[in-house]
Order: C-alpha cells, then sequence, then structure tokens
C-alpha cells in the first residue's frame, strides 16, 4: 500500500509540476491580464500554492516518522523541511488573517510590507 501511494506521488509531481509550468506560460502569453488577476491576492495562484506547501509539509513529516529509527540525517532534513513548508504555507495565506477577517496590529501595519501578520517581512 505505502510503495502505491509513493509511486502514484512521485507519477503526479512529474506530470503535475511541468504540466502547471506550461498551462501558466500559455495563460501569460496569450492573455497576460489574466495571468496578473490570477496572481493577486487570495486568487487561484496563490491557494494553490498554500495548498502544495502544505502537503509537501505534511508528506515530508510522515516520511519523517516513517524513516525516523534507520535513517539519522533523512528523518532530521525530512522534519525540518516538513516544519518549513508548513510555515511558509501558512504565511502564503498571511495566517489565516484574510480568512477570518482579523485586523493587522499597529506593528505590522508600520513594519510589513504587505502591512498583514507575517513572520517574513
Amino acid at each position: 500500500m505505502k510503495y502505491r501511494l509513493y509511486k502514484v506521488l512521485s507519477w503526479l509531481s512529474i506530470i503535475l509540476i511541468p504540466v502547471l509550468l506550461i498551462v501558466f506560460v500559455i495563460i501569460y502569453k496569450t492573455n497576460s491580464r489574466f495571468y496578473l488577476y490570477l496572481t493577486f491576492e487570495d486568487n487561484l495562484l496563490q491557494w494553490f500554492t498554500f495548498i502544495l506547501l502544505f502537503l509537501t509539509g505534511v508528506l515530508s513529516l510522515i516520511i519523517s516518522i516513517q524513516i525516523r529509527k534507520n535513517q539519522g540525517l533523512f528523518f532530521w532534513f525530512f522534519l525540518i523541511f516538513s516544519i518549513l513548508c508548513i510555515l511558509f504555507s501558512l504565511e502564503e495565506i498571511s495566517w489565516y488573517q484574510r480568512i477570518f477577517d482579523i485586523k493587522s496590529p499597529e506593528f505590522f501595519l508600520e513594519h510589513s510590507d504587505q502591512r498583514e501578520i507575517n513572520i517574513i517581512m
């Protein structure tokens, strides 16, 4: 069962990334206004990035748990990679700030380029 899941995920990543690249290049070349619209805050591209980063983080966490006893350094790599992917995914959607309509504290209004709650300013 595990092997089948890994095989599906590997084929999906081999196919999905190039297909998405081609699709977005075509959209950019044929309708640049629509492409720019897709890149605005809270639109398709941002949510897709969030989903992929979050799923990558969860899968990396699962891998790190499965190899923790046998693969010392790989365990730490996948654990740290998992944490970073999950943090970056939450950063991508500004820690749910716009979803729950949370107002930015004064500190972030002054110091954040996006004027939102972010770790990376």
